[in-house]
């Protein structure tokens, strides 16, 4: 975020998990030539405005938490703004790139950013949580079989909305195509972009 504030005419961080975005007020209030560039928000992105439960895996600020239910029971209430009322709300005009690190939302918030994206077209820079998925579904009860059928389901459902890109790179810039990506069982930053590198 402090480097995309050096090159962005303006940055909007949201950050639900309450520590790190104490940690994140920090880090701004440190960089005093981008301070003005940056514009806070303590709200969790979702596909409906409104509270919700934000989990983590141990203790919040260590970068996993999530509106995904894990295997831990450790959570606390949070806000959830969706893509409109956040262009909205904070008068947004121009969107030409957004970065995504939610800890396995992004199987759910993707499908609710379609018609953002499809208008929009931002360079979309995406990490995907493929274990964190997998936890998810487990918690499900579903048998093994079905659970993977659900995974791949979910997956292609996702890489679809995504389709209208012309180019896939991962974070090194090496060229992929749907396939490299689909069904794989870690974690992956992946860039969708109609720009050629």
């Amino acid at each position: 975020m402090l480097y995309a504030a050096h090159r962005a005419k303006h940055v909007y961080a949201v950050e639900p998990d309450p520590v790190a975005f104490g940690e994140l007020k920090i880090n701004v209030s440190l960089n005093s030539p981008i301070t003005s560039k940056v514009t806070l928000i303590n709200s969790a992105m979702s596909g409906k405005t409104g509270a919700s439960q934000l989990y983590t895996r141990g203790m919040f600020g260590n970068a996993v938490s999530s509106l995904m239910p894990t295997v831990s029971d450790v959570s606390c209430e949070v806000q959830c703004i969706t893509i409109a009322d956040l262009i909205s709300q904070y008068n947004i005009r121009d969107v030409n790139f957004v970065k995504m690190d939610i800890e396995g939302g992004e199987y759910t918030l993707i499908l609710c950013l379609q018609e953002f994206l499809e208008e929009k077209r931002p360079t979309f820079y995406v990490s995907f949580h493929a274990p964190f998925l997998k936890e998810n579904i487990s918690l499900q009860g579903l048998s093994g079989m079905e659970a993977q059928n659900r995974f791949e389901q979910i997956s292609k459902n996702v890489l679809g909305v995504l389709r209208m890109y012309k180019y896939i790179y991962d974070n090194h810039g090496n060229l992929l195509n749907e396939e490299d990506i689909r069904d794989r069982d870690y974690n992956g930053e992946f860039v969708f972009t109609d720009e050629r590198w």
